[in-house]
């Protein structure tokens, strides 16, 4: 590790983020480091001389009291200065504590100067660029730091010490040339640490260092070489399938010492591996617990060891997808007797393209997230397998670099085609005998035919309860007015002098650019009318329903344009007319010399043009599109804000795609989820996918864990009906009832809704809760992060309350005394008045059927199964579900959302009943060890 310097790390707390207008120092914390090691260190408390807001006090545990006693800031001035002068200033998001601290120094007379500075957020963003999180505690996290105190300017300090070794200790083991292209870029980042590169590249030519063989070093790139494959086309002689529980055991528990048997994951196996070779389709619900993954994963392996067939595994998510792979696919390739290859399939704008990377990284930026965006790349280069840039956490301003090095058919052919990682991704699936992808994917390969599976005929649907949905979604289309815009921006600016300025001047593209931005700017003023006049619509129908954020434009039946007012259609007409003159005048230009000539402006223009391509596609299809039967409908973000706008169409049947591309085209297709059947039955599943009643073998298995010894259900007869009372009302009623909750099962609580105005006034009425002070309240789309980051804090934090709407219904996975109870605050009925649901229960009242029975409850169903399980994710979980929807005990249909969940004790009754029920079922409240 690289040494060259006096570096001093600091953190410090405050009153608040404005020294200027009074906020104050009162803790500061340094650690000195001379050659690698904590040379001095000093940390004292200090006294504002002010009041300290709780919140502060909340967040650092400081209050005035501990600070009566302690140095007030011009005190301690004399020591920071000779601490700091001419050292190297490092924290942990330096832009914060190195200025507050110069404020503070120039307010008592203080001048000195330090070497430079280093911030460990940018260093760590650089260095490791796939980590989910940069907070402190995150990092402390997975580097195993010990950080006992959070916001703590001691505790801080010294994992800033360790966090900023380990970058300097990954730093040392970067290669020379990419050094090289790092050093290019510290004038543009926060950061300075060009002395410690400059220092590493003199140190690694003097060695003559080599290159890893692990890497290759190509046109000006390095990156992690190739794995070597072959076309998977042989069979294996001596496997055999351990047909036997004992042999299943045996395989099992040679690699898993501490595997117990589950009965119905060897019955999932055999039925499997059975139906995979004796070429037969099949529905397998496979309970929780079954081990459902490892259930279809290894008679997958061995039948294709056996046969040298080809087995395709699609998800709906791309985290199952993501999960599998990271967890699932290596434990089985661990406890197979055999080798088996498994690739996973993602599509080709997952993928960068080094043949447009090599050209951006050369070209000017514009931004600071931009530069850093780079430097990134050129790291994660370095240690990605795969090229796919989901890995990659980077700034959102870094977009547009995202974009310009996506992989696309332009790469096909070019000097870097053997390396790319979509050829390599190609060539992996071609030598695999379990390719893992998702139902996307396996709908483009089999309807668009882009051969990006290779050959097979066996697949196996995981998460198949979104099958149809997967089939809408990829049959239907989406035009959006915010991504629209950006990348009309983005044509915009290859006439703008201060991007292009030099190709602007080529005499053959000087007229072709000025031409195109008129044409630009004309189909951006009239989207933008296309779009206010829709939102007139909606905001005419969210006069009716306050809650909507949806207006049907179509209900399949005609045409769009057949039944939009005449204003709406002429805009339609006029943005279709602009979108096929900006599309004649770019492929126009495409063709000129001065184009082809310089690297970067070609690849904006042939994206510029795929792109407009799409989404005149996209709008034509959504407004004129007769077959299949279309319901279209205008949609917007909950604050209704003109770019979070857009147009959605799906069709309204999808089992005929389904049949044709998938069952009929396929030896074998096993479908598999936990929730497969409502009411216990599998005909709305067979319906849905085009199936006559019992045409599709069925097998139900049921889960492996003992819900009724580890559930208990509870029924609240004291909450006012829904329809009663505002909504307002009714989240005033809900969250007290949930801070009574809260209080008996130290948080650990996920709260399902099915309407988020309802999640919101319920947070905000939670949040002001007294009695919930010690407890943090998490809300999607409310508190900020995604919905992973959410899931994560809510792990973290011992007494936390999690409120989710449609994503959380499903695929979340906390395990243990992290989560003991699941609210349902409604039965998660789709409104019928949603464009869609309305669409499909008049399609169902037109054949003669009963549209709620048919189609609406077991949509329901289904999904509330989904919610339910979200309690036992292990054998030894246990909790509580409450259900606030009366109907679920007191109407007919309830009851099937009662018989479609294990058996489990219920109990019901006023609060009086209830929150001495759940304190006496939940075990003693231990504290949750991180």
């Amino acid at each position: 590790m690289i040494h060259i310097a006096r570096y001093v790390v600091v953190d410090i707390e405050t009153t608040g983020h404005r020294p200027n207008e009074g906020d104050r120092i009162i803790e500061f914390s340094a650690i000195v480091i001379e050659h690698g090691e904590i040379v001095h260190e000093f940390s004292t408390l200090v006294n504002p001389d002010r009041t300290i807001p709780p919140f502060i006090t909340e967040l650092t545990k400081i209050n005035s009291k501990k600070v009566a006693t302690a140095p007030y800031i011009e005190d301690i001035m004399t020591i920071i200065a000779s601490l700091l002068s001419d050292s190297v200033f490092v924290a942990h998001n330096v832009q914060f504590d190195w200025p507050f601290i110069q404020s503070e120094a120039k307010r008592l007379g203080y001048d000195f100067d330090i070497a430079r500075v280093i911030d460990t957020v940018e260093l760590t963003r650089i260095l490791f660029p796939t980590l989910d999180s940069y907070r402190l505690s995150d990092l402390s996290e997975d580097f195993n730091i010990t950080h006992d105190q959070p916001h703590s300017a001691a505790s801080d300090t010294l994992a800033t010490v360790h966090l900023f070794l380990e970058a300097m200790q990954a730093l040392d083991k970067v290669p020379t040339s990419v050094l090289e292209q790092l050093y290019e870029l510290m004038p543009h980042l926060l950061s300075d640490f060009s002395k410690e590169i400059y220092t590493l590249i003199q140190k690694k030519e003097r060695r003559n260092e080599p290159l890893s063989k692990s890497l290759v070093a190509f046109e000006g790139l390095i990156f992690r070489r190739p794995i070597e494959t072959e076309i998977l086309n042989k069979t294996v002689e001596d496997v055999s399938y351990p047909h036997t529980m004992a042999e299943k055991e045996n395989l099992i528990q040679q690699s898993f010492s501490n595997y117990e048997p589950r009965p119905n994951q060897f019955v999932m196996m055999d039925q499997i591996y059975d139906q995979l070779r004796l070429d037969h389709h099949q529905a397998i619900e496979a309970g929780t617990g079954i081990g459902k993954t490892l259930g279809y994963l290894l008679p997958a392996a061995y039948f294709s060891q056996e046969s040298g067939k080809r087995v395709v595994v699609a998800t709906y998510s791309l985290l199952l997808q993501n999960q599998m792979m990271a967890q699932d696919v290596p434990r089985l390739q661990k406890l197979l007797p055999f080798p088996t290859k498994v690739a996973t399939v993602k599509g080709r704008t997952h993928y960068v393209s080094l043949n447009k990377l090599s050209v951006v990284l050369k070209a000017p930026g514009n931004n600071y997230d931009e530069f850093l965006t780079k430097a990134q790349l050129l790291i994660w280069l370095l240690q990605t397998n795969s090229g796919d840039m989901t890995e990659l956490n980077h700034p959102g301003g870094g977009k547009n670099i995202m974009y310009q090095v996506t992989s696309s058919a332009r790469d096909d052919g070019s000097i870097f085609e053997e390396y790319e990682y979509y050829s390599r991704m190609k060539r992996e699936a071609a030598a695999a005998n379990i390719v893992v992808t998702t139902h996307a994917t396996l709908w483009l390969d089999t309807v668009s035919q882009t051969d990006v599976l290779g050959d097979y005929d066996h697949v196996i649907v995981d998460e198949a309860h979104h099958l149809t949905d997967s089939a809408r979604q990829f049959l239907g289309a989406q035009f959006s007015l915010q991504q629209t815009r950006y990348m009309l921006n983005r044509i915009t600016s290859l006439h703008k002098e201060n991007t292009w300025s030099e190709m602007k001047k080529k005499s053959d593209l000087a007229d072709s650019l000025f031409e195109i931005g008129l044409t630009v700017t004309s189909l951006d003023m009239e989207l933008g009318h296309f779009f206010t006049y829709i939102n007139e619509l909606f905001l005419n129908e969210k006069e009716k329903r306050p809650g909507a954020f949806r207006v049907a434009l179509s209900d399949g039946e005609k045409a769009t344009v057949a039944q939009l007012p005449d204003h709406i259609v002429v805009s339609y007409r006029r943005c279709e007319n602009f979108y096929k003159v900006l599309s004649e005048q770019l492929l126009e230009m495409s063709t000129a010399k001065s184009v082809s000539e310089e690297a970067l402006f070609e690849i904006e223009v042939t994206r510029a043009i795929s792109f407009i391509k799409e989404q005149q596609q996209a709008l034509v299809r959504l407004m004129t599109e007769i077959e299949p039967e279309m319901v279209v409908w205008y949609e917007t973000d909950r604050k209704n804000t003109r770019n979070g706008s857009r147009l959605v169409g799906e069709p309204l049947q999808t089992a005929p795609l389904i049949q044709e591309r998938l069952f009929q085209t396929n030896k074998s297709v096993i479908l598999t989820s936990a929730t497969l059947t409502t009411d216990r039955s599998f005909d709305y599943l067979e319906k849905e996918l085009g199936f006559e009643t019992s045409a599709l073998p069925t097998l139900a298995l049921a889960a492996s864990f003992d819900y009724a010894t580890h559930v208990r259900l509870c029924l609240p007869e004291d909450m006012p009906s829904v329809k009663q009372v505002s909504v307002n009302e009714y989240a005033h009623a809900l969250a007290d009832y949930l801070s009574d909750v809260a209080q008996v099962t130290d948080g650990r609580m996920l709260v399902l809704f099915t309407a988020y105005d309802m999640l919101t006034a319920t947070y905000h009425r939670l949040n002001k809760d007294k009695k919930l002070d010690a407890y943090r309240v998490l809300a999607q789309n409310v508190t900020s992060g995604s919905t992973q980051r959410l899931i994560q804090q809510f792990k973290r934090t011992d007494k936390a309350i999690l409120l989710g709407t449609t994503s959380f219904w499903e695929g979340l996975d906390i395990p243990g005394e992290a989560l003991s109870c699941i609210a349902i605050v409604r039965l998660p009925f789709i409104s019928p008045e949603d464009p869609y649901m309305k669409a499909q229960m008049r399609r169902f009242k037109e054949q003669g059927e009963n549209a709620f029975e048919k189609y609406a409850l077991p949509q329901a169903i289904l999904r509330f199964r989904q919610g339910f399980g979200r309690l036992m994710r292990h054998e030894n979980d246990r909790g509580i579900i409450l259900v606030f929807d009366q109907r679920i005990d007191n109407t007919d249909f309830g009851q099937a959302f009662l018989h479609s969940i294990p058996s489990v004790d219920i109990v019901k009754g006023t609060s009086e009943v209830i929150l001495p029920a759940i304190a006496e079922w939940l075990p003693q409240t231990t504290i949750i060890d991180h």
